[in-house]
């Protein structure tokens, strides 16, 4: 059982969606609340510009940290209105300095991350790489839920196993977790050996039974990362879990592209864990 939630607020949208969840799933838990803010002044340069051009420079780099703390100001509101309005204990930290550092040290002591998919450290202010949810998983900010930008109930949520060690502990995190129990859990493969694919389903569902959690399986005769995406339309998922590992993210091995193409594609939230 989850006591601690971690809420990472940067973009407004995403943080309101990452409040709502977490907020859902303290109630749920009775969990308490840590809301952290993060801003990165050095992040905020304005790239290159001409000799002589620096004031130019300057007015813009200050012009995105004045945007920046307006964003996180609405956002801090939103996520203290709505965790006073359901009852729950919680703490805001607005952290300054090398914010995935700042995220990765808070996130220790919590047992669950939740944030948006993306604009966690650039606000909207400006473009932000897919990959710094992956990197978030491996320095250690594991679980973490990263969510779309509106609320959505999890109602059906797909499990995205290809027998490797880092999906097997992404899977086992989630239903030890067992965070949406009334919801449907589906596994599902991407493997052209049918039998080797079959026994793999198998012996995942039968991990599930055991600890009380019925999963409907499924084989697909597709590479994983073209299909893993539009297999998650077709079932309308509300959530993917998956695992990622170093190794694989480092030398692009098959899981690891799975994963870096899910995190910079995907319009429905993650579950990452390793």
């Amino acid at each position: 059982m989850i006591k601690s939630i971690l809420v990472g607020l940067g973009d407004l949208a995403y943080s309101q969606s990452a409040t709502d969840h977490a907020v859902d799933l303290a109630k749920r838990c009775r969990a308490r609340l840590t809301a952290v803010t993060l801003v990165d002044p050095g992040s905020m340069s304005a790239g290159t510009f001409p000799i002589g051009a620096g004031g130019i420079a300057k007015e813009l780099r200050e012009h995105r940290l004045e945007l920046t703390e307006e964003v996180l100001d609405q956002a801090v509101e939103y996520f203290s209105k709505t965790a006073t309005a359901a009852h729950l204990c919680f703490d805001v930290q607005r952290e300054e300095g090398k914010a995935f550092e700042k995220i990765i040290e808070c996130s220790r002591y919590h047992d669950l991350l939740v944030c948006g998919l993306r604009n966690l450290f650039t606000h909207g202010v400006m473009d932000e790489p897919p990959s710094e949810l992956v990197r978030l998983v491996e320095e250690g900010a594991r679980p973490l839920i990263a969510v779309e930008d509106q609320y959505r109930e999890m109602k059906r949520t797909l499990i995205a196993y290809s027998g490797s060690i880092e999906s097997s502990i992404a899977m086992k995190r989630y239903v030890q977790m067992n965070l949406w129990p009334d919801a449907l859990l589906r596994i599902v493969t991407f493997d052209s050996n049918e039998s080797q694919g079959k026994r793999r389903l198998e012996q995942a569902a039968n991990y599930c039974r055991a600890h009380g959690i019925e999963a409907e399986i499924d084989l697909v005769n597709q590479s994983a990362k073209d299909g893993l995406l539009p297999y998650a339309a077709g079932l309308d998922a509300d959530l993917i879990i998956m695992g990622n590992s170093r190794k694989g993210f480092l030398m692009r091995q098959i899981f690891g592209e799975v994963v870096l193409n899910v995190v910079a594609n995907s319009n429905r939230s993650l579950f990452l864990s390793q």
